[in-house]
C-alpha cells in the first residue's frame, strides 16, 4: 500500500460512496428509454456512466475543479487532502488535483479498476475506510 500523508481534508463522493442509488438510477433510465421508444440500454453501461457528471458551478468530473475549489475554500494544501470515491472518475479527478485517493469497493466501478486508476488503497467497508484513514494519521 502506498503512503498517504496525514489528511487534514477528506473529500467524499456522494452517490455510490455514501449512498447507493444505482438501482433507482438504472430503473429511471430504463423507464425513460421505454417512454421514448428507445431500445433497452444495458444496465452495466448505465452504471459505467454514473459519476461522470457536471458540477453546478464549474466543470464536472474528472476535471479537478471541484477538488481545487475545496482546497482553495479551506486553505488546505493538496498534500494534506484525500478523495474518497467509487469511480475511476473520482480517482482521475484526485490525481489531476494532486491529491491522494482511496477507492471504495462497493460503488459503481470494480475495485481492480479503482486500483488501476491510482487509488492508494481500495477498501471494502466503512470500518476499513476509517481504519485506513487512522493508519495515516487522520482521527475524526
Amino acid at each position: 500500500m502506498s503512503v498517504l500523508p496525514r489528511p487534514r481534508l477528506v473529500l467524499f463522493d456522494f452517490d455510490g460512496t455514501l449512498v447507493d442509488s444505482q438501482h433507482s438510477i438504472v430503473q429511471a433510465f430504463a423507464a425513460a428509454c421505454r417512454d421514448h421508444a428507445i431500445d433497452d440500454v444495458d444496465p452495466t453501461a448505465i452504471r459505467r456512466s454514473i459519476g461522470l457528471r457536471t458540477a453546478d458551478d464549474g466543470p464536472g468530473k474528472p476535471d479537478p475543479f471541484m477538488v481545487l475549489s475545496a482546497l482553495d475554500e479551506t486553505g488546505i494544501d493538496a498534500a494534506d487532502a484525500v478523495m474518497i470515491g467509487d469511480t475511476v472518475f473520482d480517482m482521475a479527478m484526485a490525481a489531476s488535483a494532486g491529491i491522494s485517493a482511496i477507492g471504495v469497493g462497493w460503488g459503481y466501478h470494480p475495485p481492480e479498476e479503482l486500483a488501476k486508476a491510482g487509488a492508494l488503497a481500495v477498501v471494502d467497508g466503512f470500518d476499513a475506510l476509517l481504519e485506513t484513514l487512522k493508519q495515516r494519521g487522520f482521527h475524526a
